[in-house]
């Protein structure tokens, strides 16, 4: 994959509209949250069946996110975009028609499978196209495609009232295949990668056994576990357990998931001003642990319940910044100097579907046999999991560190000695 940027005028252009194919490909993850309670009513589902609504989703990427990685540089960064989209554009349209709650299960596995190869891709692009010098503040917008998505589908709740939720299935099936088309003209192609040695398995075994980009990946499936356990439900939880009424349930949880991007935003600038990513992981999951915890076990009203989610999802916002501003440097090179760049960033996208798989069923089952403040609980063992991952990730930033300033060669965990992507350099 290549990271320089490309010999026309540097333009912003190609990075946001890639940034909309991450959006677009976040509306598919929301929609299920939306309108999962008229899933239920039309399919007559308990809430731990439809929790794999939520969750099959992620099936594909839990297991195939570091082969999709892989892929990416071989295929091709811009026609990887496009094919999930078209794939996210299927599995939408087929479970708008679906009869049954396994057939809707299986088209969501489809749909999952296009959001991967979407979210591996479009990092690469952002990379490649990024203007010179701007690579924190274009990885820190790219960050904003997940919080931007949900709260517009969120927001969008009220819809509902109007349309199915088989429209919606439709609708976005629509959506899906018209930007599919954009990003096919307007995103320049990248220049044919050159040929890896070894195969794609190989490739894969290599940066798992590196350590590094596993250990990025178990830290984003930390924080998307957390993330989804508490967004994941949050519309039903306002409805259920707070008395907020439809109209109000999806506007309100869409709110309350934007202010991430205020984090994301925000990450790339502490980044810019030298803060250590270490310090800024720790205050993030520190928050998430503290708000997510009170929120599910405290009795509280709707006004402050909705106060501690605004800055659960503000300050956390700042972990997805951190996580795509190191995949380049914890990404391990093999002998010969071939960087597995797209095998770091489909690790960590295997990460995040783990935790988009793990956090909503988890959550699910744990409300529907004892009850919501027993997902308390659930928040606890997950932030006890992220902690031991920001103490992996400061281990190997000292590492990293002390490689350069001797200027020794990569070290046993085969992290070249290289700047990071991200400052442009």
């Amino acid at each position: 994959m290549r990271l320089d940027t490309p010999a026309s005028p540097p333009s912003w252009t190609p990075v946001v509209i890639t940034v909309g194919a991450g959006i677009v490909s976040a509306l598919q993850v929301g929609k299920a949250t939306v309108a999962l309670g008229d899933i239920r009513a039309d399919l007559m589902l308990d809430i731990a069946t439809a929790s794999w609504i939520l969750s099959a989703f992620a099936l594909v990427g839990a297991v195939g996110g570091a082969a999709i990685g892989m892929a990416v540089d071989r295929v091709g960064d811009r026609r990887m975009a496009v094919a999930g989209l078209v794939l996210q554009s299927v599995g939408a349209a087929l479970g708008g028609v679906a009869p049954t709650e396994t057939s809707l299960i299986a088209a969501r596995v489809l749909e999952g499978l296009g959001f991967l190869a979407v979210v591996v891709a479009a990092p690469a692009i952002v990379a490649r196209l990024a203007p010179v010098g701007q690579m924190n503040r274009a990885m820190a917008l790219w960050a904003t495609f997940m919080p931007v998505g949900l709260a517009l589908i969120m927001g969008a709740g009220p819809i509902l009232a109007a349309i199915t939720w088989r429209d919606m299935w439709l609708g976005n099936a629509v959506l899906l295949a018209v930007y599919a088309i954009v990003v096919a003209i307007r995103i320049p192609e990248a220049a044919r990668a050159a040929q890896r040695g070894g195969s794609l398995v190989a490739d894969i075994a290599f940066a798992l056994h590196a350590g590094p980009p596993a250990l990025l990946a178990a830290l984003f499936a930390a924080y998307c576990a957390l993330f989804f356990t508490v967004f994941g439900f949050l519309p039903t939880l306002l409805l259920d357990r707070l008395a907020l009424g439809p109209e109000l349930a999806g506007p309100v949880s869409g709110l309350a998931v934007a202010v991430g991007i205020v984090g994301n935003l925000g990450c790339g600038s502490l980044l810019k001003l030298g803060i250590r990513p270490v310090r800024i992981l720790t205050v993030g999951f520190a928050v998430m642990a503290v708000t997510g915890i009170l929120f599910f076990w405290l009795p509280l009203p709707a006004v402050p319940a909705l106060g501690l989610c605004i800055l659960f999802a503000s300050v956390g916002g700042v972990v997805p910044v951190v996580v795509f501003d190191a995949a380049p440097r914890f990404a391990p090179a093999r002998p010969g100097g071939a960087v597995l760049i797209g095998a770091t960033l489909g690790l960590i996208m295997q990460g995040n579907n783990i935790g988009l798989l793990a956090g909503p069923s988890m959550a699910g089952a744990s409300a529907a046999a004892f009850g919501w403040d027993s997902v308390a609980f659930a928040v606890v063992g997950l932030s006890a999991a992220a902690a031991l991952c920001t103490v992996g990730f400061a281990v190997i930033e000292r590492r990293l560190g002390a490689v350069r300033r001797s200027g020794s060669s990569p070290d046993s965990s085969g992290c070249p000695d290289r700047k990071p992507a991200s400052t442009g350099a």
